[in-house]
């Protein structure tokens, strides 16, 4: 009987054994399907999950993609963003679209081109569909998931799935940012920022009228657009809508033949009559890919005018997520076509002049516009012509009223050159009517301001609006900014660069601040935060003699970075050099240079990087000698390959030669 105990009792543990081996074996094999399986179902959970994709519907998409995970999984995903436009679906819809994918999927091969196709602009311009694009390309980005599904760390993140938009007006125009994006829709935060602006009491040559600055914010409010004028071997960045300019998709022609071959058709400015139109009614057809990203990797390709406008659409708070880089079109010719409709804001900007602040200011601005069809050439000269009307209309009215026949104007910018010619004309004839009237005396046409001063200047009012902190500009007798200044210098210039044999000392700051401003006007800017004091700071000459401007330092507390701090003082010191310029030459800056003391070869790329994103070149000379590396940015529209070498050079030792003279 024992025996036969003991004999089931070693079965009975056998079979437990066994049981326990199966189950182990069952676990390891969970536990490595799901370590191999969880990074794709990821990706699936995280994007659809909150639209309605359950996690057994995950189950068969993985099924699906198993033969090539890496890319059909981001393919699915891509073709779903498409399909539901970032709106919830029920049960029944995923069941569907998997099968939808799967006939997507056999119809264009492994290896094939694969193409979503879509009627307008009006498909991928919708809030839900951006936000789920801009996850998509957030998701992705992180480390893991770049590694997990091969995406290269070199280029932009883009889809796999070109885009086809079957219906839209592609014009050589770039998207400028409205306040309406700006706030949101917030209309308290609109109205308080245009009721601030009255605050001061003015005499009537230099008071703001509201007349003139409701035609400013109005044309400002839903982002009108502006016509660069670019270089043929560069990039560029162009619009292609569906009704009006902001239903639309920011394209960027390369320079190859499909881009060039675009460009011809569009580009001939001024000649919109006869064979020639201002755009064309096309299908387009590209890839989407990360506007966030795209500014730092392909800034080298763009053309230089392009990158404010770039820049400005890379911001998270804008809501655009993706750019199209385009890979074909068709030109549509058609009753339909002929019969398109594409309205945007045909513009003309002027400035009055104030001599006590000679630089740009917003408030101060005109904007005169009318809402045009550009798809329609008749419309189109029509409404510009009375664009030009409406100016002279409004400059009449000013040069016949006694409390304002003082007041100066200034010409700033225009949508485009076509704009401007049809105002110069007119203004020509009236010339020549009245030699010595107010047209003649009061109404400037030569421009001290650039494009890319006019919209930094805009950026940094309306951002000085919203800021929780100021910037002050430190003079050489006010005793509270000394104070400022010697707390900046201990406790954040000193920890950035006191081991730089080239950093200024406190003295030589002071002596610099009391240089006679024939030889050299120098700036210091500080940021101030409530109750937390000084939390950053940039130093900045005018050079006289090369009519140029150099940033020579710029530190913000630890604490306080990547919030747009720099930013703020960059914009500051650029608008105290703007200022020097305009009250020596009359003219604005020829550059402006920033010098970037080197430590090491990484910590001057992260630097450079900085000076990057806020529009400025890197000088590629080796100066590790002198301890300084210098970037440039231009102001105006210049292109790199026309860079002033020689006045840089001049500039540089100009700088060298002011610095090292306060030392002694």
């Amino acid at each position: 009987m024992l025996t036969d105990f003991l004999t089931r009792l070693a079965d009975l543990i056998g079979y437990v054994n066994t049981y326990v081996e199966f189950v182990l074996l069952l676990f390891a094999f969970t536990a490595g399907l799901l370590f191999f399986t969880i990074p794709y179902i990821r990706p699936l959970r995280r994007l659809l999950g909150p639209l309605g994709l359950s996690f057994s519907e995950i189950t068969r998409v993985l099924w699906a993609c198993n033969k090539s995970p890496r890319k059909l999984i981001r393919i699915y995903i891509e073709l779903a963003i498409f399909h539901t436009g970032g709106l919830h679906q029920n049960p029944s819809f995923w069941r569907k679209f998997l099968r939808t994918f799967k006939r997507f999927i056999d119809d264009n091969g492994e290896t094939g081109t694969y193409i979503a196709r879509v009627e307008t602009c009006f498909d991928v311009a919708s809030a839900e569909f951006n936000e789920l694009v801009s996850a998509y390309f957030e998701f992705f980005k992180q480390n893991k998931a770049s590694d997990k599904f091969a995406i290269p760390a070199d280029e932009p993140l883009s889809f796999i799935i070109q885009t086809e938009i079957n219906e839209g007006f592609i014009v050589p125009i770039t998207f400028i940012t409205g306040l309406n994006d700006r706030y949101d829709e917030d209309w308290e935060k609109i109205l308080g920022n245009y009721f601030t602006a009255f605050g001061e009491e003015q005499p009537p040559e230099t008071a703001i009228l509201p007349e003139e600055l409701y035609f400013t914010y109005n044309w400002l409010m839903w982002g009108p657009s502006y016509q660069i004028k670019y270089a043929p071997q560069k990039n560029k960045l162009i619009q292609y809508g569906f009704g009006d300019e902001s239903n639309s998709v920011n394209i960027v022609l390369k320079t190859d033949e499909v881009g060039d071959s675009l460009w011809e058709k569009i580009c001939h400015e001024g000649h919109e009559t006869g064979d020639k139109k201002f755009g064309y009614n096309c299908m387009v057809r590209g890839r989407l890919v990360d506007s966030s990203e795209y500014y730092n990797f392909k800034r080298e390709e763009m053309d230089l005018r392009a990158m404010p406008f770039l820049k400005r659409l890379s911001a998270p708070s804008l809501g655009i997520s993706f750019l199209m880089e385009l890979e074909h079109y068709e030109i549509k010719h058609s009753l339909k076509a002929d019969n398109y409709f594409f309205s945007a804001y045909l513009w003309i900007m002027f400035a009055l002049v104030d001599t006590t602040n000679p630089g740009f200011t917003p408030r101060k601005s005109v904007t005169f516009f009318e809402h045009a069809n550009l798809a329609d050439t008749t419309n189109y000269h029509f409404l510009a012509n009375s664009l030009v009307d409406k100016c002279i209309r409004h400059f009449r009215y000013i040069a016949e009223h006694p409390e304002y026949r003082k007041r100066k104007y200034q010409l700033c910018l225009s949508m485009n050159t076509f704009i401007e010619s049809l105002f110069l004309k007119r203004l020509q004839e009236i010339r020549q009517e009245e030699p010595q009237g107010w047209f003649s005396t009061n109404l400037a046409t030569d421009t001290p301001f650039s494009i890319s001063e006019i919209l930094d200047t805009f950026d940094n009012y309306f951002v000085t609006q919203e800021s929780d902190f100021e910037i002050m500009g430190v003079q050489a007798g006010n005793k509270e900014g000394i104070r400022h200044l010697c707390n900046f210098y201990a406790d954040t210039y000193l920890e950035e660069f006191e081991k730089l044999p080239s950093a200024l000392s406190l003295d030589r700051m002071f002596a610099l601040m009391r240089k006679p401003s024939a030889e050299c006007s120098f700036h210091i800017s500080l940021a101030l935060k409530e109750q937390m004091g000084v939390i950053g700071g940039a130093t900045a000459l005018y050079l006289p003699a090369s009519k140029c401007g150099v940033i020579d330092s710029i530190a913000v507390a630890q604490n306080y970075r990547n919030n747009g701090t720099g930013k703020r003082l960059v914009d500051h010191a650029l608008q105290m050099l703007r200022q020097d310029a305009l009250e020596k030459n009359g003219k604005g800056l020829k550059f402006l240079l920033a010098r970037v003391p080197y430590e090491s070869d990484q910590a001057s790329l992260r630097k450079f990087r900085f000076w990057a994103n806020n529009g400025f070149l890197h000088l590629p000379e080796n100066t590790k000698q002198s301890y300084n590396g210098w970037a440039v940015h231009m102001l105006t529209d210049e292109t790199p390959a026309s860079l002033p070498k020689g006045e840089i050079e001049k500039a540089i030792r100009e700088y060298e030669r002011l610095t090292s003279e306060a030392m002694t």
